[in-house]
């Protein structure tokens, strides 16, 4: 018998019958919340968005073994079910399940900000800051301090690559807990 861990990335439901969980009555729904992990005796995938799991120990209010979970809303901690990596399209996350940052907050971001003063060979270089000027030297995504903590100057010349770390950074570092909010089409399945 294998073994393998989730843990629910968002607020979801475990569901009794392989549906959306807005076609189930709340008998045929458990709530589950965001950090709830759970020890599985098997998964089996359905379709790229659901999968059937057996839990190690079943609830006792809610006992529909299998229970069918929505895939985007879990992370596979560990797992020594050798199927689970080839067949699993569940975020795959090991022992980071929280620590990254959601894509579609940083795509917002870039295109809020947009990618300025980008040289012909694809460089870019600072630009005064649109409410301080050149108090502020902004370069790439709206950064104006590095990792480091030394601030953009002037003359900085920086590549895209590097103006996506340094907002990644920033984002990681500020940011994070209100873009998580955010919803993508991946979590609109989410209890709100």
């Amino acid at each position: 018998m294998s073994k393998t861990i989730i843990k629910a990335t968002s607020d979801t439901y475990l569901k009794s019958e392989n549906k959306d969980s807005s076609q189930l009555t709340n008998d045929q729904k458990l709530v589950i919340k965001k950090g709830t992990v759970l020890e599985l005796t098997d998964i089996t995938g359905l379709s790229s968005q659901d999968y059937g799991i057996t839990l190690e120990e079943p609830f006792t209010n809610f006992n529909h073994q299998p229970y069918y979970v929505f895939a985007p809303h879990w992370g596979i901690i560990e797992s020594d079910d050798p199927d689970v990596n080839k067949e699993s399209p569940l975020n795959v996350q090991k022992t980071s399940v929280v620590g990254s940052v959601p894509q579609c907050g940083i795509d917002l971001i870039k295109e809020f900000e947009g990618y300025l003063d980008e040289l012909p060979d694809g460089r870019a270089k600072a630009y005064p800051d649109v409410i301080y000027g050149w108090r502020v030297p902004t370069i790439g995504y709206g950064t104006t301090k590095y990792p480091d903590g030394k601030k953009v100057q002037q003359e900085d010349i920086i590549t895209q690559a590097e103006a996506e770390k340094y907002l990644t950074w920033e984002v990681e570092q500020l940011c994070k807990p209100n873009l998580e909010k955010i919803p993508s089409p991946k979590s609109m399945n989410v209890i709100w």
